[in-house]
């Protein structure tokens, strides 16, 4: 360990920090399925017995210790040891989990999204129950057709007569999309249309229930 860390020391404290920090994170994210389906002990965070409560409270502060340890090497042996190099590291769990839920979502609905097709959209297809055609396509529909003007034969012929349902009684027409993009997938997308007395779209909205 002693030729790499003097070698590449930053990439080194990087490495150990990352070690360190990604196994105390998921020890403390994951204890009760390690102690519960894995060894088989019956705990809960209640009844922890006390060197279980003592692990996690030596897990919570072991990265820092650590930091402070290198902290004291780098004070009394020179620039090998790294601080600023292994607190990065142990950043990286965190920014790994950061990225999951914020950036993971509008990535994959970038992935998704697909062309407009009148025909897939009247009579779509679950072969993803996550992302129904209508959710595929609304971004382009939006897009490349401009909604705002169209006469209400014109929506017809391109979306179907729309969705029955109780939701969104002061829109004229409402199409359901499918389940909510972002992180929590739990209401649905809905894109419903306001349309003036002479029948032709006013307003179009894609709203969440």
């Amino acid at each position: 360990m002693a030729p790499v860390l003097s070698r590449f020391p930053r990439l080194s404290c990087v490495i150990a920090g990352a070690i360190v920090s990604s196994g105390c994170f998921v020890f403390l994210s994951q204890w009760f399925t390690i102690f519960n389906e894995w060894l088989g002990i019956a705990v809960v965070y209640d009844t922890r017995p006390p060197w279980l409560i003592a692990t996690m409270f030596a897990a919570t502060w072991l990265p820092w210790i650590l930091l402070v340890v290198v902290l004291g090497l780098r004070l009394r042996r020179g620039p090998t040891y790294k601080p600023v190099a292994f607190s990065l590291g142990l950043t990286v769990p965190y920014a790994v989990v950061f990225s999951v839920l914020f950036l993971f979502p509008p990535l994959e609905d970038l992935w998704y999204r697909d062309a407009f097709d009148s025909q897939m959209w009247k009579t779509p297809q679950a072969a993803n129950p996550l992302w129904p055609d209508r959710l595929r396509m609304v971004d382009d529909l939006i897009a490349t057709v401009p909604l705002v003007g169209l006469p209400k034969d014109r929506v017809t012929e391109l979306l179907g007569e729309g969705d029955k349902t109780n939701y969104w009684k002061d829109w004229d027409a409402v199409y359901w999309l499918g389940p909510e993009r972002g992180l929590f997938r739990i209401d649905s997308e809905w894109l419903v249309l306001r349309l003036s007395p002479e029948g032709r779209v006013t307003e179009y909205r894609i709203v969440t229930d």
